[in-house]
């Protein structure tokens, strides 16, 4: 049996949609029937209901889809214990970045840790930001380099200090995960729910939910730059010419910005409701040359990281500074653990030794 064929009904479940099960598998809709064919011809059982327009599963995959479920988790670690014990054989490291990490210079730095390290192997994958978290904690990874934005929170004397979001946010997924667990095995009466309170000790959760230690204890960070959004506008549009406005100066424009699958999405869509109004957004996509090449024909502006905007490049667009704009840090993470791979260990040391936000110095001036 092909397990990717599983993972394609698995999809279809969520998303009741062959359309979005495509764009999600990085396929086209024609191989996502194809495949779902494909697995029925094999398990000689209709898994799909066509006699709706909807996509609706039948009894019998409803019925599997748990085993399904078991299955894709089960190949998941088994491919994470051979990996792990691949990459400590044979000294590589293995890196997840979100998409726009060229930007900010990595090629660079792991180009110097390579000459100083010839003998590690440095393998670097690229995806969205909220599925590198997941990766990490999983284990498929060793190290992910991701933006966490840095949001305002008063304190009750009326300070300002920035939050720390990441590590927040993957306590917050640990966290549910041992509830799920919890209630499975309390229903279940097994001999897991019994050791269940043990397991949590382990892993700095009490029963309550309450963490004993905290998640800093558990994963290390290296900052490796800051950037701020910037809006970006046609060379010939009136605001052009200044160097700061405010963003609600462009209350009355449409808006090209990255879509959904990045958290900048929904920080642009806060910080124009923060600025009294509601963005109407002409258009999403994951590829900032084209929103570039839109704003560059004057089909709307955008709200965009600084440092990812070639402007250089594009003599039809001007960035213009915010008055009201929202922070973020670029950083290395890693979850401490006494059987890290010296690869990974060698890493690590490289980053804490080397003046890593000097690359950027001269590309951005943050206040």
């Amino acid at each position: 049996m092909e397990l990717r064929r599983l993972e394609f009904l698995l999809d279809l479940a969520e998303t009741e949609n062959y359309s979005e099960t495509a764009e999600r598998m990085f396929t086209t809709q024609g191989n996502v029937s194809k495949q779902i064919l494909a697995l029925e011809k094999e398990l000689e059982t209709e898994l799909i209901d066509r006699s709706h327009r909807k996509i609706r599963l039948t009894p019998a995959a409803k019925r599997i889809l748990p085993h399904v479920k078991n299955l894709l988790e089960e190949e998941r670690k088994m491919k994470t214990v051979l990996e792990e014990l691949r990459t400590e054989h044979e000294q590589i490291l293995r890196i997840q970045a979100i998409p726009v990490f060229a930007q900010y210079h990595v090629p660079e730095l792991l180009a110097r840790f390579k000459a100083q390290y010839p003998q590690i192997k440095v393998q670097i994958t690229e995806t969205e930001k909220k599925q590198l978290e997941k990766n990490l904690e999983e284990g498929s990874c060793d190290v992910i380099y991701t933006r966490e934005i840095l949001a305002e929170e008063k304190k009750q004397d009326g300070a300002v200090t920035k939050v720390d979001g990441l590590l927040a946010e993957i306590a917050g997924m640990q966290e549910k995960e041992i509830r799920e667990s919890e209630s499975r095995n309390r229903e279940s009466g097994t001999q897991e729910s019994r050791n269940l309170e043990s397991r949590n000790r382990e892993s700095g959760i009490q029963e309550s939910g309450e963490q004993v230690c905290s998640t800093k204890d558990r994963y290390e960070k290296v900052t490796a730059a800051l950037d701020r959004f910037a809006a970006v506008l046609p060379k010939g549009d009136p605001l052009a010419g200044r160097k700061k406005i405010s963003l609600s100066e462009l209350s009355d424009r449409s808006f090209l910005l990255l879509d959904e699958k990045t958290e900048l999405f929904s920080q642009a869509q806060r910080l124009c409701r923060c600025a009294g109004f509601e963005p109407r957004v002409a258009y999403q996509g994951v590829r900032i040359d084209t929103i570039l090449a839109m704003t560059a024909s004057g089909l709307g502006v955008s709200l965009l990281m600084e440092q990812t905007i070639p402007e250089k490049n594009n003599r039809n667009i001007v960035t213009v500074a915010l008055e009201e704009t929202c922070e973020s840090r670029l950083l290395f993470v890693r979850k401490k653990s006494r059987k890290t791979a010296p690869a990974v260990n060698a890493f690590w040391e490289f980053l804490k030794k080397e003046d890593i936000c000097s690359l950027y110095r001269d590309a951005v001036v943050m206040k």
